[in-house]
């Protein structure tokens, strides 16, 4: 989820950072994959034009999507949990 500052697409600038951050992040799983690392990513496509790109960018690479759909109350419920875990160890 985003932050809450980010997370209004009337702040401007908020969507351009986020979409910025998401690009950085695909490029990212590209590099370890040239790397030869295997990675696991959990990733949130909020947008069809966020999944497009990641598509292009990974067209040639070994990338599985699993596509998982679950309410957004259970999204947040999750991210709590792992707040907690990676502040308290």
């Amino acid at each position: 989820m985003l932050p809450e500052k980010y997370n209004n697409p009337n702040k401007p600038g908020a969507m351009s950072v986020c979409l910025k951050a998401i690009a950085m992040t695909h490029n990212t799983i590209k590099f370890f994959s040239d790397m030869g690392v295997n990675v696991v990513v959990e990733h949130v496509f909020y947008h069809k034009e966020l999944v497009d790109e990641c598509v292009e960018l990974l067209h040639e690479y070994p990338v599985l999507f699993v596509h998982v759909i679950c309410p957004v109350e259970e999204l947040r419920r999750i991210e709590k949990i792992v707040r907690l875990r990676y502040w308290t160890g």
